[in-house]
């Protein structure tokens, strides 16, 4: 069935529809432009290839507890827009097409580890994102004995072997946002019947929202002490919230234009197209994976050394010929940019404005506690 990319919201499917040449016929809108073919062997590799990245076979395999794999594939705005689901016929027809994906196909990528030659199940497939890279896992504990230099080689040959499948191209006159917690001053004006008068703030702009100079740069996510790069975000929301304010803190906020095309590293989210031919082309994201995880995921300011990896990881991008990173915000739905050279990026005349913090809020997870509930669980190790 042909499905267009009206009704797709993950980006490799999108992406996948947008590389197409032919035109056909939507089953769900009748419209005739580019499609989605879902009975053809590389959509469903790359269907399952989402399924494998993300999730662990024991969630997903009924025969061991999980739950029905095409929930997962077929779920609300996850790969498709909820919208398909009203239409229960053509719906229906997908669920069966998706369904069929999951026997073993020589030629396609597996999404059940299946049995042995004795009737015996093998191992439950691990997703990509947990599966293990001693390399990668074992650079913290590395790096608190041994200088990165050591260990850049051969992280610099895991990115070369990537090519070109994470380079984004941010295209020359593209517009970021940049956030610096206070302003650079205020006057007070007359406010009716109030005597204190109100505040006229004086944003900062230009190099005052700008890099900080080298001299004066602390440890950051990508830089080393005395290293300079630009952080910025690609929406005015994310910018703010990555500076972390208070309740009551006023924000200056600047739009910075990128003055050339740049070449960045996309931990943002996995280009999975190059990747969907067999099982073992899928198993070589494992190193992008772990390294993507280290970028996107936050890390308390308490945590000696927490930046020592990312850090080491963008040393490598730099230095084969990457212009920046782009990542995933772990406090706003829009992407953080970090650009190596600052003078890649211009402040915007006439851009600067000042936020004041209304309130700051906290999602949370509630988590298991020792000695409560714990009576069925087995224990590695003591208290640490």
């Amino acid at each position: 069935m042909f499905i267009c990319e009206n009704h797709i919201i993950e980006p490799n499917v999108k992406n996948h529809v947008r590389l197409q040449t032919d035109n056909n016929t939507c089953v769900f809108c009748n419209d005739v432009t580019k499609c989605l073919d879902t009975s053809s062997p590389e959509v469903r590799n790359l269907l399952k290839a989402i399924l494998r990245y993300n999730f662990d076979e024991v969630h997903y395999n009924t025969h061991i507890g999980g739950d029905y794999f095409t929930g997962f594939l077929l779920a609300e705005d996850y790969i498709f827009n909820k919208d398909v689901q009203n239409q229960s016929v053509a719906f229906t027809d997908l669920d069966s097409e998706v369904w069929s994906m999951g026997f073993e196909t020589d030629g396609e990528i597996n999404i059940h580890s299946g049995h042995d030659q004795d009737g015996m199940m093998n191992m439950p497939l691990m997703s990509i994102v947990n599966s293990h890279h001693p390399f990668i896992e074992g650079l913290s504990k590395k790096l608190a004995e041994a200088n990165y230099h050591e260990f850049e080689n051969e992280l610099r040959d895991i990115i070369k072997d990537y090519g070109n499948s994470f380079a984004k191209i941010i295209e020359g006159s593209s517009v970021v946002y940049r956030a610096r917690v206070g302003t650079a001053g205020y006057k007070k004006a007359h406010e009716d019947f109030n005597r204190e008068g109100k505040k006229i703030f004086v944003p900062y702009k230009n190099k005052e929202i700008g890099s900080v100079p080298p001299l004066k740069a602390t440890s950051g996510r990508a830089n080393r002490v005395g290293v300079s790069y630009l952080y910025c975000a690609t929406d005015s929301y994310t910018a703010i919230a990555e500076v972390r304010p208070h309740p009551t803190d006023v924000v200056s906020l600047g739009e910075f234009s990128v003055s050339r095309a740049l070449k960045v590293f996309d931990f943002s989210h996995p280009n999975l197209l190059d990747f969907i031919e067999s099982d073992d082309a899928l198993l070589r994201m494992i190193p992008y994976a772990k390294m993507a995880s280290i970028y996107n995921t936050a890390t308390p300011p308490s945590l000696e050394g927490r930046y020592s990896v990312s850090q080491l990881i963008s040393d490598c991008i730099r230095k084969e010929g990457y212009d920046g990173i782009q990542f995933s915000s772990t406090v706003g739905k829009g992407k953080n940019l970090v650009v190596f050279n600052p003078d890649d990026m211009e402040f915007i005349e006439g851009s600067s404005t000042v936020i004041e913090i209304d309130k700051v809020q906290y999602t949370y997870e509630e988590k298991q506690v020792v000695g409560m509930n714990d009576q069925w669980e087995i224990y590695y190790s003591e208290v640490e």
